[in-house]
């Protein structure tokens, strides 16, 4: 994520091979013909998890001249082609635009392409490559390097590769091919200091807060359900909000908060229950806490954005994760209201108990 932008609706990849000395293309053509190389880049640029959705790619315009007449444009793909000289246009599988950053606003802001495109793949040439790899919403290079040299007049960007790791994760098949070795699937590492402020204002004010309870001696017998219905709620509402904005700012704001109060909530949680267990029983206890625990994260997980389960995109994910939260806060809302019901009842029993008693003593 970057301050500097709006957080994407969709990932940004980008797919190239290149010979060992990194050359592209020469005279605007490819300078060699490997079938299961292009069928690698077919499946990877049309492959989706929605099977309703399709993936756009997006080239300069020297890339688009040199795709071969059969294929152009690329089928079961949404073209979209960078061009300072060519107009402006649409149609329906085609879309000619004069800037990269509109045609990432357009893919990600404007419907159909909204809801119709799941991932935006980067092609190409070299100008383009060196805009994505500058990008904020850059996500994975996906590189074929041929062990051979060719002539060739472009060169790939230079990159700086300690901005990427290696994802062992590589979800392509790997090539067999004479001279092409498939180097896998790079993942752009985060490198915001962002994140390290989020982490660090999260921790700061869960602690503070903690304390403050502290002090105020709250009797969580009593209260502590009813705290529990307010912070699952204040959660729900943070990961819904998380999913629909745009603002990287009020991102960050809601992993504050919402961090800030889940580890409230396990603090309290955990002090609760220290407090009427033998100390000899707490690593047990604990340690069966956590296992339960992460037996169901990985559960949710599995189901909500694992490729094997639902693959749901992250926006999809975290209101998938909203509802949770609320629906915690539905079952915690219930037992403070049975628990409410129970009160005034046994309380309108003594009652009654002590008035009955009274005109007993006067009879």
């Amino acid at each position: 994520m970057s301050a500097n932008h709006s957080f994407p609706y969709k990932t940004m990849n980008m797919i190239v091979s290149m010979d060992a000395l990194k050359g592209i293309a020469v005279n605007n053509t490819v300078p060699w013909y490997l079938p299961n190389e292009f069928e690698h880049f077919y499946e990877m640029t049309t492959k989706t998890i929605d099977p309703y959705k399709i993936n756009a790619v997006v080239m300069g315009r020297k890339t688009w001249d040199s795709i071969p007449e059969e294929y152009c444009p690329f089928r079961n793909r949404l073209n979209v082609v960078i061009s300072r000289t060519m107009p402006e246009s649409i149609s329906e599988n085609v879309i000619f635009v004069n800037d990269f950053e509109k045609a990432l606003k357009l893919l990600n802001e404007e419907e159909p392409y909204k809801s119709k495109v799941e991932t935006i793949w980067n092609i190409g040439g070299r100008n383009i490559y060196a805009l994505g790899l500058d990008h904020p919403w850059m996500h994975k290079l996906v590189m074929t390097r041929i062990e051979k040299t060719y002539v060739t007049d472009v060169k790939f960007p230079e990159v700086n590769w300690s901005n990427f790791e290696l994802n062992n994760d590589f979800d392509g098949e790997p090539l067999e091919e004479e001279g092409v070795t498939l180097l896998g699937q790079l993942q752009a590492r985060d490198n915001n200091p962002l994140n390290g402020f989020a982490d660090a204002a999260y921790t700061s004010i869960a602690t503070i807060l903690i304390l403050l309870m502290n002090r105020l001696s709250i009797n969580w017998d009593k209260w502590g359900e009813i705290v529990l219905v307010i912070i699952s709620i204040l959660d729900a509402v943070l990961l819904a909000l998380f999913s629909q904005t745009n603002s990287v700012y009020l991102m960050y704001f809601c992993y504050i908060f919402y961090k800030s109060c889940f580890q409230v909530v396990l603090t309290i949680a955990q002090w609760n229950i220290a407090k009427k267990m033998v100390t000899n029983s707490y690593a047990f206890v604990f340690g069966v806490d956590a296992f339960i625990a992460l037996i169901l994260q990985s559960m949710i997980m599995r189901v909500v954005a694992d490729k094997k389960g639902l693959g749901m995109q992250v926006r999809e994910a975290f209101i998938v994760y909203a509802v949770l939260h609320a629906l915690v806060a539905l079952i915690f809302s219930i037992s403070v209201v049975y628990s409410f019901i129970s009160y005034y009842r046994k309380k309108n029993e003594m009652v009654s108990r002590e008035i009955s008693q009274r005109q007993k003593k006067r009879e």
